[in-house]
């Protein structure tokens, strides 16, 4: 696969620990964390990694401002897809702007537009989102950011214009990064996400040939890699376009199959959407005492975690 394994990123971090060398274990920290999201599978793991961050950061006067806004860069990340805690990361990714601001980094500040992006656009809060990727959009051109920072960038701002209902924009940018040639070359998470949301632009567009011939080859790979986080995203938006298309129990058999992979993965996130899925479903089937029931008992849960997509 061409990437280094969780154990050999733990062994490395103890050995920089050892060695006193605090920015070097802040990368394998980093590190650690984006080894669990690329395998899409047991996200509890992130706490050992969520809780080397918050130690590293009480060092925080002997790093850097560049190892320090990448570690709360990670640790909103981890509050986002393992904890899903909105509130708590977007707090967190606030002081990760302000130290990739004194580190001067805008590839940094671009992973941070892209993420807090997410967290507002999760939370409903979508001229709060358009804020924070208007007001980053300018450095995604400059020579200095990162090819993966600006895709995740991008990447965000599709799914900003899916929500705003501009599907065909949002497939016009999709499309644009994920048939770049280095695309193919990125880790497992980016291809992932990035033809995750496509296939929801094409879901939203009713282009049902697009939705089944991108969806195979999400479904090969993430089943190959058995990637439960995208495979349960891949099944929403399958269900997504099965209901724009007028087809809810098909929808709602999507819906069902995205709960059971997500829950495997251990992070809220897909299972939240497939969630509010499910409860579309089973409105348009009719089954409106089944669809009331369900709501209600997700309601509560969306509210505590600030999630009203």
């Amino acid at each position: 696969k061409g990437f280094m394994s969780t154990d050999n990123i733990d062994a490395l971090f103890h050995t920089f620990l050892s060695e006193k060398d605090l920015e070097a274990a802040s990368g394998a920290a980093g590190a650690g964390v984006a080894s669990i999201w690329d395998s899409g599978t047991d996200f509890e793991r992130q706490e050992t990694w969520y809780v080397r961050i918050i130690q590293l950061l009480e060092k925080a006067e002997r790093l850097s401002p560049l190892a320090r806004s990448s570690l709360l860069g990670f640790k909103g990340f981890v509050e986002v897809t393992y904890k899903g805690d909105l509130a708590k990361a977007t707090e967190t990714l606030r002081s990760q702007q302000r130290w990739a601001e004194k580190a001067r980094s805008t590839s940094l500040r671009v992973f941070h537009a892209a993420v807090l992006g997410h967290c507002a656009i999760f939370a409903g809060d979508l001229p709060r989102a358009e804020v924070i990727l208007f007001e980053a959009s300018p450095l995604c051109g400059l020579p200095e950011t990162s090819y993966i920072c600006n895709v995740y960038f991008q990447i965000t701002l599709g799914l900003f214009h899916i929500v705003q209902g501009k599907a065909a924009e949002a497939k016009r940018i999709l499309q644009e990064i994920t048939q770049d040639p280095f695309f193919d070359f990125l880790p497992p998470s980016i291809w992932l996400f990035g033809n995750s949301e496509l296939l929801l632009a094409h879901s939203f567009l009713g282009e049902t040939e697009a939705v089944a011939a991108l969806s195979g080859r999400i479904q090969e790979r993430t089943i190959r890699e058995q990637n439960h986080f995208h495979n349960g995203y891949a099944h929403f938006n399958r269900g997504m376009a099965s209901l724009i298309c007028g087809k809810p129990y098909k929808a709602l058999v999507h819906g069902r199959e995205a709960i059971e992979t997500a829950q495997r993965s251990k992070s809220p996130i897909p299972e939240q959407m497939a969630a509010f899925l499910i409860g579309e479903a089973l409105s348009d089937l009719g089954r409106n005492e089944e669809a009331m029931e369900h709501f209600s008992n997700w309601v509560n849960r969306w509210e505590k975690n600030g999630f009203h997509l």
